[in-house]
Formats: C-alpha cells, structure tokens, sequence
C-alpha cells in the first residue's frame, strides 16, 4: 500500500529504494556533467545532420547533371532546380521550404 501511495504522488519506489525527496538539489558539479552531455549530444547530432546534408545536397546535384544535363553544364538562368523543386512539390513529395533553402 505504502508503494501505491507513493506512486500516485509522483515519487517511483523500487525494491529496496526510498521514495524520492521533493527537495532534491543536484550539485553544480553533476548539473556542469549534464550540461556538458547534453551539448555533447548536439554537437554529434548536428554533425551527422550536416554530413548527411552533404552528401545529399551532392547526390541530387549528381543526378540532375547525369539525368538532365547529360553530364554537361547548364546555361545561365536554366532555373532546373526550381523547376524541379516544383515537381516535387505537385508530387506532393515536399513541401516549398524543404526543397529551396
């Protein structure tokens, strides 16, 4: 009973274990640690986003020059990436922002 009580005013009890005080302060040493391992995070996190970006960004440029361009280079003003951006976008496939930054 004494455990049910506990869950339902918001502490968790486990075999063994008190319940969690409502005043717990956590030392500015372990909040540094979790400060650091959550930028820590974010940085893998927007490095791997950026690579993949890349290696996107370079796929698609790859596959226009070959599928349209014939390997060549496209005149000035040739817009193929709008026009593209635009099929897309009837196909329902993205939305304006995703496909022109």
């Amino acid at each position: 009973m004494k455990r049910k009580a506990a869950i339902t005013a918001g502490k968790k009890t486990g075999a063994g274990m008190s319940p969690a005080p409502d005043d717990v302060t956590p030392s500015p040493a372990l909040l540094t640690d979790l400060r650091s391992l959550i930028e820590s995070a974010r940085t893998r996190v927007a490095v791997g986003v950026n690579a993949e970006l890349v290696m996107l960004h370079w796929h698609i440029g790859h596959r226009l020059r070959q599928d349209i361009l014939d390997f060549g280079r496209g005149a000035y003003g040739e817009r193929i990436i709008e026009l593209v951006a635009r099929d897309l976008m009837v196909a329902g496939a993205f939305q304006r922002r995703a496909c022109i930054t």
